[in-house]
């Protein structure tokens, strides 16, 4: 059995991070399954290149901090350390410690209740801009009313989505508002022009 089919047929049983090629994705793309790596993912991209980052992450950086807690109890020179590369080294680690910190609050304020915290409390958290709630709103509740950023890449890979149509299967209701007739008439007026 060729590698790629077995990789192919175990992939079902994997987080989404670990089904994806990284280079060929959007960050937020490849931990979509983890809604507080994405938003740690934002914070680190924040001024800062893709490929910067990557280093950071492949350095261990979610092995070392693999959940929000860890990355909140953190020695701060030690993430400043880690982190360091990316630049804004100080700020970056006070802002994700906090993130952390009140990330593990809110999911721990919604013990019990159904589905992710809502786009309104995570725009709430500390070090949380229109990029990372664009993203958060995308790859977590599949909201694409909201975007906010004008980012270059998550402009690409949103209007990619529209263009293959991936995005009519995912669904506008339930956490996420849901589309009137004429917001629907507008995104697939959208896909015509060709956006």
């Amino acid at each position: 059995m060729r590698l790629r089919e077995r990789e192919s047929r175990l992939a079902v049983y994997k987080p989404s991070w670990e089904r994806y090629e990284r280079d060929d994705v959007l960050l937020q793309q490849y931990y979509q399954d983890d809604p507080w790596r994405i938003l740690v993912t934002c914070i680190l991209l924040n001024q800062t290149g893709r490929t910067q980052v990557d280093r950071v992450l492949d350095a261990g950086f979610f092995e070392k901090y693999k959940k929000s807690l860890s990355l909140a109890w953190a020695e701060i020179e030690e993430l400043t350390a880690m982190i360091r590369p990316l630049g804004f080294q100080n700020v970056r680690a006070k802002r994700l410690k906090a993130m952390s910190l009140e990330w593990a609050r809110l999911m721990n304020d919604r013990r019990g209740q159904r589905g992710w915290p809502p786009k309104e409390a995570v725009a709430k958290l500390t070090g949380i801009g229109d990029y990372a709630l664009d993203s958060y709103c995308f790859f977590v509740l599949k909201d694409f009313t909201h975007f906010r950023s004008g980012d270059k890449e998550l402009g690409e890979w949103l209007r990619n989505e529209v263009k293959q149509g991936r995005f009519r299967s995912w669904k506008f209701d339930g956490p996420t508002p849901i589309l009137s007739e004429i917001e629907k008439q507008s995104w697939f007026k959208l896909i015509e022009l060709g956006w």
